[in-house]
């Protein structure tokens, strides 16, 4: 499996504040996202999961999977290195 690899990789602040966690692939964009399904998903999230399945499918660009991710934490409320 090809999993899309982020550059640069996107380094999120855990929410305990004891340290961050590096998502460097649309793959890990796509677990992270579904272990943190917020209460309300919003747009972003759902833009979000879907670039970044259209990436693994290779009908998005790894560039616009990231750029949805990132909006996706934001709009989460979670900060970003």
């Amino acid at each position: 499996m090809v999993y899309k690899s982020f550059d640069p990789p996107v380094v999120i602040a855990r929410r305990d504040s004891a340290g961050r966690r590096t998502i460097g692939s649309a793959w890990e964009a796509l677990e992270w996202l579904a272990q943190r399904k917020p209460a309300k998903s919003g747009p972003r999230y759902r833009s979000a999961l879907r670039t970044c399945r259209d990436a693994l499918d290779g009908l998005r660009r790894t560039r616009d999977a990231r750029r949805a991710f990132v909006a996706a934490v934001k709009e989460a409320g979670r900060r970003i290195y």
